[in-house]
């Protein structure tokens, strides 16, 4: 049971990841999961472990330790002002974790989903800066770790494009098959990189390299019996010349603005050609 009196309470308004240098890797193991491995290029301290650690930049606002027991509270006055605390509190953390994910519809939108029991934590370890009585209990404390870890869960989620996550409910798996006789398979290695911007956003970044398998055949398949395509294409069509950057660029130069419609996956036929051409309007395409 709690006890004021000696039990010791942290409090934290908000905890948010301020920079990131990481490695995720992923690949389709089942009709609609993937699996990944989020690491980075940081040996591990320990010698023979053999893990490659990601590391990210941290901050804590609104931190406060309450105790009923005076030497706690000195020794919290000790190593920091409490209002220096209360105002932000950086750290740095390494880990190595894995899991699988998979996309789920919640209120008609698709959102990504860790698959529950799936995650792992090969390492996980956190600093705080300068406190080293906060540094030391908070690295002892396990919950905090486990609020740490699954916001880095949550990071992970926004990395893989949801879009891609999804359609794996839509194209066939086999698991008793090699992955270059699928007929969509896709492994990933990318490197997360991103800092907050002026409002405190984090801008994540991930290129890397992308291996694909796939049968054209059978995506096409997949296509028309669950879409409308001839509706999509429509929609597409629209929404492009609606757009008011697609306007400005056909109000400056109608010459520039044909040459690039191929690069908006416009097949240029001679047909659109002229229908461009003799357009005074986009409202008349």
């Amino acid at each position: 049971p709690a006890n004021p009196q000696s039990d010791i309470y942290f409090l934290c308004e908000e905890f948010k990841i301020t920079s990131i240098n990481a490695e995720l890797a992923i690949r389709r193991v089942q009709r609609n999961e993937f699996e990944f491995y989020l690491s980075g290029s940081v040996p591990a301290e320990t010698p023979g472990r053999g893990i490659k650690m990601g590391v990210a930049h941290f901050m804590m606002k609104g931190f406060e330790l309450v105790t009923g027991m005076k030497i706690a509270d000195w020794a919290a006055d000790f190593a920091a002002n409490r209002d220096v605390l209360r105002k932000g509190q950086r750290g740095v953390m390494s880990f190595a974790l894995s899991g699988r994910v998979r996309a789920v519809i919640l209120k008609g939108v698709w959102e990504a989903e860790l698959v529950r029991g799936s995650e792992k934590v090969d390492h996980f370890d956190l600093t705080i800066h300068r406190q080293w009585v906060i540094d030391k209990v908070l690295r002892s404390w396990g919950k905090l770790k486990e609020l740490i870890v699954n916001e880095l869960f949550e990071l992970l989620k926004s990395a893989i494009p949801i879009n891609l996550l999804a359609s794996l409910h839509y194209l066939p798996f086999n698991p008793e098959l090699p992955r270059k006789q699928q007929d969509f398979h896709i492994e990933a290695n990318l490197i997360l990189q991103g800092g907050t911007d002026a409002n405190g956003t984090l801008n994540l970044q991930a290129p890397g390299r992308v291996r694909m398998y796939a049968r054209p055949a059978a995506l096409l398949d997949v296509l028309m019996r669950n879409f409308n395509v001839e509706e999509m294409a429509r929609d597409a069509v629209i929404s492009f010349f609606q757009d008011p950057e697609t306007r400005e660029a056909f109000k400056e130069s109608r010459e520039t603005f044909v040459e690039n419609l191929h690069q908006y996956r416009f097949c240029v036929s001679e047909s659109l050609l002229k229908l461009v051409t003799e357009a005074e309007h986009l409202d008349e395409l």
